[in-house]
């Protein structure tokens, strides 16, 4: 199925659900709801309601039972479940907003097979790249920095493109970047997301998200 149009149809599932719920849960954190991300595949309809319906109910009685953890992680054990009316299994996860990122969101969790196509997606951004980077840390001693953009949520959650970055970077031996960092480009998101995944040997230096808005970009490699 085109990548493209599963978003859409994500997007117009869930997107309402997110309206629906908003100033219906606690005021001061961040709400994180986890879908499978082909979870409009054989979906009618006439059913979208319905199950919109569902998962509001589910959502707002749900999310105030949760404890807040840290911001960026996720409530454990993780327990996916599937309420009542709503064909697929679901998990609603809760923290600290740290001041930035209230509210709720949704992301879709990728199965295995997508699993080793992001694999995959990463060794080659390492060896498209990482070759002229080592070149000029050893010959210029510049500080390198890697950057990973995704155009597609499912398959640019960060925590997927994290795992798979630290299992690909250790089989490059000292061919590191000092940094990496993960941008979010996906159609529909407005704002851009970026996060550093990796500083100096270090996974999640900075615990938050920055946003920006790309229409404020220059170019500068037309000039």
């Amino acid at each position: 199925m085109d990548q493209k149009k599963m978003d859409r149809d994500r997007g117009q599932l869930l997107d309402p659900v997110i309206e629906r719920v908003a100033g219906k849960l606690p005021p001061d954190d961040h709400f994180l709801l986890r879908v499978p991300i082909e979870l409009t595949i054989g979906l009618k309809t006439k059913d979208i309601p319905r199950i919109q319906d569902a998962l509001v109910a589910w959502i707002v009685a749900t999310a105030p039972t949760l404890k807040t953890v840290s911001l960026g992680r996720l409530n454990m054990p993780l327990t996916e479940v599937t309420p009542h009316g709503v064909p697929f299994k679901v998990s609603l996860h809760r923290s600290e907003s740290g001041g930035i990122r209230m509210g709720v969101h949704y992301v879709a969790v990728i199965d295995e097979n997508r699993v080793a196509t992001l694999a995959a997606r990463v060794a080659k951004a390492c060896d498209d790249k990482l070759g002229k980077l080592f070149d000029w840390k050893r010959d210029d001693g510049a500080r390198t920095v890697l950057v990973l953009e995704q155009d597609n949520l499912a398959m640019g959650n960060p925590a997927n493109l994290s795992k798979a970055l630290v299992a690909e970077l250790a089989t490059r031996g000292s061919a590191t970047p000092d940094e990496v960092y993960y941008v979010g480009t996906y159609e529909g998101a407005g704002d851009w997301s970026v996060i550093c995944l990796l500083r100096d040997g270090a996974r999640w230096p900075d615990p938050d998200f920055q946003q920006f808005d790309p229409a404020q970009l220059h170019s500068i490699t037309s000039r």
